[in-house]
């Protein structure tokens, strides 16, 4: 007679999701990974209008004032990801914004990097997130609880 495995069995998504580490890069590290992070963001910069550069974003980060975060699948050696967030102090609140991502299998991660950057967000006192990206992003976050709080229009003078 076989015995059953008395354990529940985790689900395929969650699998999935424990393939990834979502961790944020501490600045003096920085240098030691961004040629690995960099074409991550590229795509994410390309998309700023002119607003920022690759060497624009890894000042920041090397100043404290952007906090670059890695996604890997560290099984296979892999970077899959990366993103970026800031501290915005407005009058009566305080934010934590994600301005950049970049990668690939969004899906399989994005949840794991909202719980995360949610934590983080929380552990530095901020009332709430903020995000600036696509059209995209509205349709993928508001699964998440996400709402659009305002679209942004630019016109070059």
């Amino acid at each position: 007679m076989s015995r059953k495995n008395p354990k529940t069995p985790r689900s395929r998504s969650r699998r999935r999701a424990e393939q990834f580490e979502i961790m944020p890069i501490r600045p003096d590290l920085l240098p030691a990974v961004w040629e690995h992070v960099a074409p991550h963001l590229s795509a994410a910069v390309d998309q700023s209008e002119g607003l920022l550069s690759l060497d624009d974003v890894a000042e920041a980060a090397l100043t404290g004032e952007m906090l670059v975060w890695l996604v890997s699948q560290p099984k296979i050696g892999k970077i899959t990801a990366a993103f970026t967030t800031r501290f915005i102090a407005y009058p009566a609140k305080s934010a934590l914004a994600v301005d950049l991502v970049g990668g690939s299998e969004l899906s399989r991660w994005h949840r794991m990097a909202l719980s995360k950057i949610t934590e983080y967000a929380r552990s530095i006192g901020c009332d709430h997130l903020e995000g600036y990206g696509r059209a995209a992003w509205g349709r993928i976050l508001k699964n998440d609880g996400w709402r659009t709080a305002y679209q942004a229009y630019y016109r070059d003078l």
